[in-house]
């Protein structure tokens, strides 16, 4: 090797070598740190399981961010279905699964209770709480936006100037049919206030883009004196706007309702949806997993409504 390297090659090939094994330690050391000092789930004081939409979407991604905060500062560990946990956003069986994994506590953003998970509710000694869709389901707490209110508010912004008659469809996500559709009593309370506007359609649809699109355009033909659509979640309006614009009935079409991400966001910027309610995603997450663990500390079992605050979003025009 040294005549065919000579002397200052043989050099520089062990230099070489230290080098590599110096780097391939360096590379493992952290790594090494990491596991020894990674927490198990018996090392956190309570285990919550979470799920509120596909964690990319807005109001999931800072929910999110709100319940790590406090997990955080309560020593809290924080599964998110779709995120890090083998549950899928959307899972039928999620409070079943979550109960038999034997987590401390389930956030969800609200469905219907079947008579089997009624049962394991109430031998279990895991707490659940619903977000943003308020839910009347015993045994269980609620935290987020007052719904009714929520409802109340929306008729309440319309602008109605210089209409004697303003036709309105209602675009409702089915889920909140099955928790007591709290957004719409609230909006059929405020229309006794305001003998203006109409409601011709009232729909109920699952909370995906290309339905509430679909279902906004089958209106549009079916009414073709519509002023306002309604739309009450992110997903729902933003399928609502692209259905109008693709109709080209902009700003003819006024759009607004509850709810805000990206989308929302842009086409109010634009003034193509007039107003929206910003349910404040991170404080209900923040909240959510404070109340938890009060019922855990506590082991209270009675269901308790915790609302909060909201903003209404309006389109650039619309400001003072």
């Amino acid at each position: 090797m040294k005549k065919l390297l000579g002397k200052q090659g043989v050099y520089m090939v062990l230099i070489a070598v230290v080098i590599f094994i110096f780097i391939l330690f360096l590379s493992l050391l952290p790594l090494e740190l990491d596991v020894g000092a990674a927490k198990t789930v018996t090392d956190y004081r309570y285990h919550f399981l979470i799920d509120t939409g596909q964690p990319a979407e807005y109001f999931s991604s800072e929910f999110v961010a709100g319940a790590k905060a406090a997990a955080e500062e309560n020593d809290v560990l924080i599964e998110v279905a779709g995120m890090n946990s083998a549950l899928d956003s959307g899972d039928e069986g999620l409070l079943s699964k979550g109960i038999f994994e034997r987590v401390d506590g389930i956030i969800y953003t609200g469905r219907s209770v079947d008579t089997y998970e009624r049962e394991l509710l109430t031998t279990s000694d895991c707490v659940v709480l619903c977000v943003n869709n308020e839910c009347n389901i015993d045994g269980i707490s609620y935290v987020g936006p007052d719904n009714e209110k929520q409802g109340e508010e929306i008729i309440q912004t319309l602008d109605t100037r210089g209409k004697d008659s303003y036709n309105i469809v209602v675009m409702i996500n089915a889920v909140e049919k099955e928790l007591g559709n709290l957004r719409y009593e609230g909006m059929l309370k405020a229309l006794k206030e305001r003998s203006e506007i109409n409601v011709l359609e009232t729909i109920y649809v699952s909370s995906n883009v290309l339905d509430a699109m679909d279902q906004a355009q089958k209106s549009i033909l079916a009414h073709p004196d519509i002023d306002c659509f309604i739309g009450t979640d992110e997903t729902i309006l933003t399928g609502i706007t692209r259905g109008v614009v693709d109709l080209n009935r902009v700003p003819e079409i006024a759009i607004a309702g509850a709810g805000i991400g990206a989308d929302v966001e842009r086409y109010i910027g634009k003034g193509i949806i007039r107003f929206s309610l910003d349910p404040l995603p991170y404080e209900i997450g923040y909240e959510a997993v404070l109340q938890l663990c009060r019922q855990q500390d506590r082991k209270e079992r009675m269901p308790r409504n915790i609302y909060t605050d909201y903003l209404v979003r309006k389109a650039p025009e619309l400001e003072p």
